[in-house]
């Protein structure tokens, strides 16, 4: 069983090379066109920034194609950059802000999709903005300069873009920030001049938005700073003003706020000089790197109790650190995470939050060297990352969550030289990243196939996307600035029964198919005189 495993697995890696292609070299020849790590996927579509020869930094899109992969808008005159910071994703929309002035666009990866909600006519942003998707809406820190930035939330229609609440009245900023959710319920920092910087929670409503506990008394702030979410409470890094920097649990109640252990009572549980917990939740238990006079920086575990809050593994003895000031990551019920013992460098790791389940993935660098892997992103339920070895530099790297099913994927660039890989990102069938092959700078590549929900009349500006395909409820048909308004959609089934005939409204509408049962349709399409075809699965 264990050699038909491997065998699957490395089947598996195998097809996975041949799969791995540049997607576009959008700045021609050697130049680099990337820009940062910003990035989302909506509706099947990659939304990244990049640089051509001729546009400062801007908006891109992508399915994957070359064809597909174009500037999606100029939010600023060429050659200024747009640099989009923040990007949401809701109903197969990517929303983000944009422009001198700012303002929250839409778009459904079209150019003539590409929308304005809300235009706050104002260069009053104190912080970059920041997007939290909870329920049915996103939820972001918006400013107008009547009342400074401040807590708003978008269902995506402009009548239903609206600010929750002026938490900083007069004008003044309340900056929220540092958003996570539990329960249904939205969490954030916010300042007042009373309490200063804090935790608060919203409902959505503005009398369901309220101070949840003021940390640090009086207006000092008490420093909180990464919250994540968890199924046991909301954990983040927080200074009472008596302790230190410590870690905390809510529940979304003032007593159910509280820190969870005082780990280093001669001063803070946490390394000063980085400045943030490094923590994933995995098998009911919350793993973090904390810090006390006697270890140093080393593994510690939380079930979110003080008799529960343990350290788990002591990597280097003696006050050292064994671990990499680097990103957990929750996988398979598990958290990967970078440490170093006497046997290998900085290598990748995993746990259930147990001793015995506390292994080494893979020594990937073999001896003392370190592969600091890092960009863990989870695609097609494996964990995808970049990881550096002195045989092949910084490449990408697949694993299952064992030894055996952990595996290096590319080598763009030949040998030892790096390809500078990073920025990977899940859309669909597809796993984009950034990485430079030594002949076209820093581009877009991908791996995997493109979906084949495309459909094509033979010409690139006739292209139309189904999505979402499996569908549900309702699909759209979505296309490359081709107006398909006055078209006609047939809904056909496999013993080719005409079921639905539909005059396409204003282009971009959503079709309902809830009536239809599970199974394969024809979609067939007429577009003036030209015919296009396509395949629907109904999957409820």
């Amino acid at each position: 069983m264990k050699f038909f495993f491997t065998t699957s697995f490395i089947l598996f890696v195998t097809a996975l090379f041949s799969q791995v292609s540049l997607v576009k070299d959008i700045n021609s020849g050697p130049l680099d066109s990337y820009a940062n790590a910003n990035y989302a996927c909506a509706g099947g579509v990659f939304y990244f920034n990049a640089k051509d020869e001729t546009n400062g930094y801007q908006l891109w899109r992508s399915n994957g194609n070359e064809s597909g992969t174009y500037l999606l808008k100029e939010f600023y005159q060429s050659p200024n950059n747009t640099l989009i910071s923040g990007i949401a994703e809701l109903n197969g929309n990517a929303f983000f802000v944009a422009g001198s002035t700012k303002r929250l666009w839409k778009s459904d990866g079209t150019t003539a999709g590409t929308v304005v909600i809300k235009d706050f006519d104002s260069s009053n942003f104190f912080d970059v903005p920041s997007f939290y998707r909870l329920g049915n809406y996103v939820y972001f820190n918006g400013a107008e300069d009547t009342n400074g930035q401040e807590l708003w939330r978008t269902d995506g229609t402009p009548a239903g873009t609206v600010l929750i609440k002026d938490i900083f009245p007069f004008g003044n900023h309340s900056r929220p920030g540092n958003f996570g959710s539990y329960n249904g319920k939205l969490f954030f920092t916010a300042r007042t001049q009373a309490e200063g910087f804090e935790l608060w929670t919203s409902d959505g409503t503005l009398q369901g938005t309220t101070l949840l506990k003021d940390i640090n008394p009086g207006a000092n702030a008490s420093s909180i700073r990464n919250l994540i979410s968890t199924p046991i409470g909301v954990f983040f890094q927080a200074n009472d003003g008596t302790n230190g920097a410590e870690l905390w649990v809510s529940d979304g109640t003032p007593s159910g706020t509280h820190m969870v252990k005082n780990l280093n009572p001669d001063g803070d549980g946490f390394s000063s000089n980085q400045g943030t917990i490094i923590h994933a939740y995995g098998n009911g238990k919350v793993l973090f790197n904390g810090k006390t006079t006697a270890t140093g920086n080393e593994l510690f575990v939380t079930d979110g109790t003080e008799t529960g809050t343990q350290l788990l593994l002591e990597f280097q003895p003696g006050g050292g650190s064994g671990l990499d000031f680097s990103q957990f990551f929750s996988f398979q019920g598990k958290v990967v995470f970078v440490g170093s013992d006497n046997q290998a460098g900085f290598e990748p790791w995993i746990s259930d939050g147990t001793l015995s389940g506390t292994n080494r993935l893979k020594d990937i660098n073999p001896g003392s060297g370190l592969s600091s892997p890092t960009d863990y992103t989870i695609h097609q339920n494996n964990l995808y990352f970049t990881a550096f070895a002195d045989q092949f530099g910084r490449e990408l790297w697949v694993s299952d969550g064992t030894e055996a099913g952990t595996t290096r994927i590319t080598d763009i660039a030949p040998g030892a030289a790096s390809p500078n890989m990073d920025n990977l990102g899940s859309c669909g069938n597809l796993l984009f990243f950034y990485a430079n092959d030594g002949t076209h700078g820093s581009e877009l590549f991908r791996l995997g196939t493109p979906s084949s929900n495309l459909i094509s009349l033979g010409d690139e500006n006739f292209e139309v996307c189904v999505f979402p395909n499996p569908a549900k409820d309702w699909f759209q048909l979505r296309n490359n600035d081709l107006n398909l308004q006055g078209s006609l959609l047939e809904i056909i089934s496999l013993s080719g029964q005409n079921l639905r005939s539909v005059v396409i409204g204003n282009g971009l509408n959503h079709q309902d198919v809830s009536d239809l049962e599970n199974g394969i349709y024809f979609l067939r399409i007429r577009i003036g005189d030209k015919l296009a075809y396509g395949k629907l699965i109904i999957n409820k």
